[in-house]
């Protein structure tokens, strides 16, 4: 029973020891597979670092382009900034062009309503100059024509000459004023100067049939009939309804008939000259 028990001990012994041999065998199969194992963690480790550099590289690409953005975004701020910097400048000048033309305008304006108080206040003094020596040429001439109801020649006189040098006088009251100077004269008997009044009155208001009628009769009395009786045609056609214009010339006519035929053919003459430049009727 030792025996058996003995070799089979031993063979038990032997097999282990069998087994025991074969492993050291195995041990370079085990360093082989170790190796590329190593590898492959190294490849995956450069894999790795690879993605992270392409990575980095691309979060660097991102960042140069996020500074490139902000900095334009920082250029078109500038600018904007410039550009509304140039329209408050702007602005401000037109501000203050438009401040100065309204003062200025302002000013215009006070110049001329100062100068609109100024010509309505001379014109008001002028009016009132105007119809003060108006006031004194009436009151004048009344004192005359008073004289001359009188019979005061010289008085009369007196009075019309010193309201003919009142200056700036309208010409219709300077105009009546003469025809009664003229009419003075008449009655001194001062023909020259009657004809001298009668046809600076006649000049001033060339509607005067009075004037015409003075006129006529001062050079009638000097003697220069034809002058008399043109002056007296032109009395008559102003005032048709005067007998006494129409007397005065009928005894200028009855003087001098030659000159009468002379002043006929004038007129007669002057009229037709008149039809021929007058255009056809129609």
């Amino acid at each position: 029973t030792k025996a058996k028990t003995s070799r089979a001990g031993a063979k038990k012994n032997g097999k282990g020891s069998g087994e025991e041999a074969a492993l050291p065998s195995a041990t370079p199969s085990s360093s082989g597979g170790g190796a590329a194992s190593s590898k492959e963690a190294t490849a995956a480790e450069k894999a790795a670092i690879d993605r992270v550099e392409s990575v980095r590289a691309q979060l660097e690409q991102q960042k140069a382009k996020l500074e490139e953005t902000f900095a334009e975004v920082e250029r078109q701020q500038q600018a904007a900034a410039a550009a509304a910097a140039e329209v408050a400048q702007k602005r401000a000048e037109y501000d203050e062009i438009n401040a100065k033309k309204i003062e200025q305008g302002k000013v215009v304006d006070e110049s001329v309503g100062n100068a609109r108080i100024d010509v309505a206040n001379q014109a008001k003094r002028h009016a009132e100059e105007e119809a003060q020596r108006l006031a004194v040429v009436t009151d004048l001439r009344e004192r005359g024509n008073i004289a001359m109801r009188r019979g005061d020649l010289t008085a009369a006189r007196s009075f019309y000459s010193e309201a003919a040098e009142v200056p700036l006088v309208p010409d219709g009251e300077r105009a009546k004023l003469l025809g009664n100077r003229a009419a003075c004269y008449m009655a001194l008997k001062r023909y020259d100067l009657a004809a001298v009044d009668a046809e600076e009155c006649t000049e001033l208001q060339p509607d005067s049939g009075k004037g015409f009628y003075r006129l006529g009769c001062a050079r009638f009395a000097n003697g220069e009939v034809g002058a008399a009786l043109k002056a007296l045609a032109e009395a008559e056609e102003l005032m048709p309804e005067s007998a006494e214009v129409a007397a005065k010339l009928e005894e200028v006519k009855a003087v001098c008939p030659e000159e009468v035929k002379v002043q006929t053919r004038w007129k007669s003459a002057g009229k037709g000259l008149e039809e021929l430049l007058e255009p056809p009727a129609g």
